[in-house]
């Protein structure tokens, strides 16, 4: 589960958001709309197109533009219209989301171990050893360098 703080206030929260380029993407039905203020700020990616943003108000204080979303994104980026990313200060909790995955991925190489006949059990055994050696790996190169960009 991926959740969007912001002065203590969950904004969005969802087992469905997908991490593009790094940011954390809520489908639009997981956002607290209550927390939203429609901005005039846009910005443009190459492959998804216009952003459109969102001021966040929580407690009556306003964190300008901390939101963004693609409301007619190009066809390659089609699957998160109006899906919603944060920054600006919005802290945005993953880790379960990262064990989750994880701990699926392990399950099913345990399963998958347990049925086969032997000859396959001594391929997938190093397999599901490595699991979480490369699994590890595979999220500290994804995050290498958030900490000297401030993410």
């Amino acid at each position: 589960m991926a959740k969007a703080t912001w002065k203590g206030k969950v904004i969005a929260e969802s087992d469905k958001s997908e991490v593009v380029e790094g940011n954390q993407y809520f489908p639009p039905e997981s956002v607290k709309r209550e927390h939203l203020q429609p901005s005039e700020t846009t910005s443009v990616c190459p492959w998804k197109g216009t952003a459109s943003y969102y001021h966040v108000v929580v407690d009556g204080e306003t964190n300008k533009d901390a939101a963004w979303y693609y409301p007619d994104p190009k066809d390659a980026a089609k699957r998160h219209k109006d899906h919603l990313a944060f920054w600006r200060g919005g802290n945005v909790e993953t880790k379960a989301v990262r064990s989750t995955a994880r701990s699926l991925l392990g399950r099913s190489l345990a399963a998958l171990l347990a049925r086969p006949p032997r000859p396959i059990r001594a391929v997938l055994a190093p397999l599901a050893q490595g699991a979480d050696v490369f699994f590890s790996t595979l999220l500290a190169l994804a995050h290498e360098g958030d900490e000297a960009n401030g993410d």
